[in-house]
């Protein structure tokens, strides 16, 4: 992922399909950075999905931007 601009945060979620739509899910900051760079997340710490009932697979969660971002992203995986 990278940004336009460096030291931007933006947060990951993962939502199983029994978590209600109110924002409640685990989100993880990234402070993104303007070069491409590869992110690891440990699929534990989004506590409280069920990852065998995902149906949100990826969620970025744009908080108190007072410029706005844009955010690029690629290649999504899932590893055991």
């Amino acid at each position: 992922m990278r940004s336009d601009t460096d030291n931007q945060t933006v947060f990951i979620g993962i939502k199983d399909k029994n978590q209600p739509d109110d924002g409640s899910e685990t989100l993880l900051p990234v402070s993104l950075s303007s070069t491409w760079k590869t992110y690891v997340f440990d699929l534990s710490k989004f506590r409280g999905a069920n990852l065998a009932e995902v149906y949100l697979p990826t969620e970025f969660v744009f908080k108190e931007l007072t410029n706005g971002l844009t955010l690029y992203f690629r290649n999504i995986q899932y590893l055991p």
